[in-house]
């Protein structure tokens, strides 16, 4: 088996392999400013990054069949550990991202009988008339 499949596995995966460095790279951008959501993105994208070049590789050499002879049924066994072993770290991975989304939010303050959010005293006064918005005093 010659490297150009190596190449070409490489090459399906690169959209992913491109979202994974746009994680990375705004990871580091934001570490300063945004330090748990910058630092899981980081780790999520870096995981996905070498899970997925590395599940290539180890899927090259085993189908390359040079280092385990001709034990199909070895072989076989091989590829599924590496596909549920990458399937998780992949999910984990992807887990990282979403948790970065949400880390560090600030919860909501809501009224007791409304479930719409507090709106800021400020925004109530766009939602008043202009005659009413004049004869108010300024904050």
């Amino acid at each position: 088996m010659d490297l150009s499949n190596l190449l070409s596995n490489l090459a399906s995966a690169a959209p992913f392999m491109i979202v994974d460095l746009i994680a990375i790279i705004m990871g580091i951008a934001h570490l300063s400013r945004y330090k748990t959501p910058a630092v899981m993105a980081l780790l999520g994208g870096l995981l996905n990054l070498l899970t997925t070049i590395a599940w290539n590789a180890v899927f090259y050499l085993l189908l390359s069949g040079d280092r385990m002879g001709d034990d199909r049924g070895g072989r076989a066994m091989w590829m599924g550990v590496l596909g549920i072993t990458s399937s998780v770290v992949h999910a984990l991975a992807w887990g990282m991202i979403v948790i970065a989304v949400f880390a560090g939010r600030k919860q909501v303050q809501r009224d007791d009988d409304d479930d719409r959010p507090r709106r800021d005293r400020r925004d109530d006064r766009r939602d008043d008339p202009p005659t009413a918005r004049a004869s108010r005093p300024r904050s």
